[in-house]
C-alpha cells in the first residue's frame, strides 16, 4: 500500500510542530509495509489575524532555510517539497472565479477577510492535487490514502491503526473546538479529486446555496465522518 501525507497551508508553528506528527500520526497510522511519502505545501507568510474572531494571532513571516533544513533532515520519508514565500494567485483573481459572491453570507463568509481566506485555502487545495498527481505520474506511483493535515497542529496523543478507521468516507478529525473540523483529514482514493477539487469547483459554479462558514463548504463536497486521529491542539506560538 502506498500512502502520503500532505502539509499545507501557512508555516507557523510548524517548525515547532511536526516532531509530534511524525510520533503520533505519521509513524503509527501504517503497518510497517506500507510505503509512506510526505508532501509540503507551505506558505512562509500569514494573512493576519482573524479580527473579530477570537483568533487574533500574528505571525513573522517564516525563514526558508529553516524550514528547509527542518524538512531536508528527515531522512526516514521520501519527501516532495513546494516552499513558497506567498500566495500562488491574487486575492482579486480568485475573486474573479467565484460565479456568485452573494451566496456566502454571515459574520463568516459575509466577512471580505474570512470570505478571501476561503479562496485561498481551497485554491491551495487545487494546487495540491497538481502537486501530488504529478508526483504519482513522474514514480509511477498511486496513493491508497492522503492525509492533510494542518502545519501548526501539535499532536499530545496517537492515532489509531488505519484498519480501525470506515473506509468508505473520508475522516474527519474530531479538534479542539466542536464545529471546526478542517485541520485534519484521511483521504481514500477514490475520494482524492472530491476533497482536493469540488470545493473550488463548486466556488466557480455555485448560484444556488447559501454558505455561512468555511467549514460548511469544507464538508459539502465529501462524505465524511468525524473520528479521532489522536489528540491535537492548534499551536499559537
Amino acid at each position: 500500500m502506498n500512502s502520503c501525507f500532505l502539509f499545507c497551508g501557512n508555516v507557523r508553528t510548524f517548525l515547532n510542530c511536526f516532531d509530534s506528527c511524525e510520533i503520533n500520526i505519521i509513524s503509527k497510522l501504517f503497518n510497517t509495509n506500507t510505503n509512506i511519502h510526505l508532501f509540503f505545501y507551505l506558505k512562509l507568510d500569514d494573512p493576519g489575524p482573524k479580527i473579530g474572531t477570537g483568533c487574533e494571532y500574528t505571525y513573522l513571516k517564516s525563514n526558508y532555510n529553516d524550514i528547509f533544513d527542518k524538512i531536508n533532515n528527515i531522512t526516514k520519508y521520501k519527501c516532495f517539497i513546494k516552499i513558497l514565500n506567498t500566495n500562488e494567485e491574487t486575492d482579486e483573481n480568485l475573486k474573479q472565479l467565484v460565479k456568485d459572491r452573494n451566496k456566502y453570507i454571515g459574520r463568516h463568509l459575509g466577512s471580505e477577510l474570512e470570505y478571501i481566506r476561503a479562496l485561498h485555502q481551497y485554491y491551495n487545495f487545487e494546487k495540491c492535487y497538481e502537486f501530488i498527481r504529478k508526483t504519482e505520474l513522474e514514480y509511477n506511483i498511486k496513493y491508497d490514502y492522503i492525509i492533510f493535515i494542518r502545519p501548526d497542529l501539535y499532536f499530545t496523543n496517537q492515532c489509531r491503526n488505519i484498519d480501525t478507521y470506515i473506509k468508505n468516507k473520508v475522516i474527519i478529525g474530531k479538534g479542539p473546538y466542536p464545529t471546526v473540523n478542517d485541520h485534519l483529514s484521511i483521504i481514500p482514493r477514490e475520494f482524492f479529486k472530491n476533497f482536493f477539487l469540488d470545493r473550488m469547483e463548486l466556488l466557480r459554479t455555485n448560484d444556488q446555496e447559501y454558505f455561512s462558514v468555511t467549514e460548511e463548504i469544507y464538508r459539502r463536497t465529501i462524505p465524511y465522518y468525524e473520528d479521532e486521529i489522536g489528540n491535537y491542539y492548534i499551536k499559537r506560538e
